[in-house]
């Protein structure tokens, strides 16, 4: 993602504001997720939640193909994807949403994940989880609540591993 600004200036030197475009993504065809393992679900002491997700352009596509599949065993959270709309990478953190089903509702979904060996600076891999219900205006679940969108993901795997792959 990145932020771009503009400005005009015809021949006789008129001028327009600057117009700034804020999450202009550049696209990546090589770009991928990938991962599986769990995390101390926050708040609920020894309660673990488990993920297995894959993310990726195919065959030359514009369109991200996967599946994301989040659950905690006993109950609480079931979660599998229908579709993937977009994926984001930047250096080693990727950034994918799409729709699916929670619980057997309709929700939608946002994971942000990071490779903490993409660097080999002793960084753990970390996940953030986002459902929201069909239209994306309720948040129903959050691993890191309160936080923006871009801040940095403070949710530790527990197990398992995360690869970001750019192009």
């Amino acid at each position: 993602f990145y932020t771009v600004s503009a400005s005009v200036s015809d021949e006789d030197g008129g001028t327009s504001g600057e117009a700034t475009f804020s999450w202009v993504t550049v696209f990546d065809p090589a770009a991928s997720t990938k991962g599986s393992g769990f995390y101390a679900v926050p708040g609920q002491g020894n309660r673990k939640a488990h993920f297995t997700f894959e993310a990726s352009f195919r065959g030359g596509g514009t369109v991200p193909n996967g599946a994301v599949r989040l659950w905690i065993p006993g109950g609480g959270m079931n979660f599998e994807s229908s579709s993937i709309e977009l994926l984001v990478v930047s250096g080693n953190r990727a950034q994918f949403w799409g729709t699916g089903t929670l619980n057997g509702a309709p929700a939608r979904f946002r994971i942000t994940a990071v490779d903490g060996n993409a660097h080999h600076d002793g960084v753990a891999d970390a996940i953030r989880v986002e459902l929201w219900n069909a239209s994306g205006t309720t948040l129903i679940y959050d691993t890191q609540p309160g936080a923006t969108q871009d801040a940095p993901v403070t949710t530790p795997t527990g197990g398992g591993n995360i690869q970001v792959r750019r192009g």
